[in-house]
């Protein structure tokens, strides 16, 4: 065996052996931190976008209520009802049954 060999590699193959491992590794490294920060660019952009999605679905329902709102005050100043709504019911109620029984 020659002195400057160790299991029939010499040192200088196995130095070299090593410096590719490494330089491998640091570019694994390298490519996985810019893989860890797209990652985390798109968990925050999706978690943005739910928000915005959120916050456009509740200002829709809020306007669709005040448009309906108003067009409930509209047609109350249109329909004056001269009676409560449950003596209306009780009235209707009365006159189904006057129908049913003819």
């Amino acid at each position: 065996m020659k002195p400057n060999s160790v299991y029939g590699v010499k040192f200088s193959e196995l130095i070299a052996l090593k410096q590719a491992e490494a330089e491998s590794a640091k570019i694994k490294q390298k490519y996985t931190q810019q893989e860890t920060a797209l990652l985390k660019q798109k968990a925050e952009s999706e978690a943005i976008f739910q928000v915005l999605s959120r916050q456009k679905a509740f200002e829709a329902a809020a306007a669709k209520i005040k448009h309906e709102a108003l067009m409930a005050k509209d047609y109350e100043k249109k329909h004056i009802v001269s009676f409560s709504p449950f003596t209306a019911f009780v009235e209707f109620i009365r006159d189904q049954a006057t129908i049913c029984k003819l």
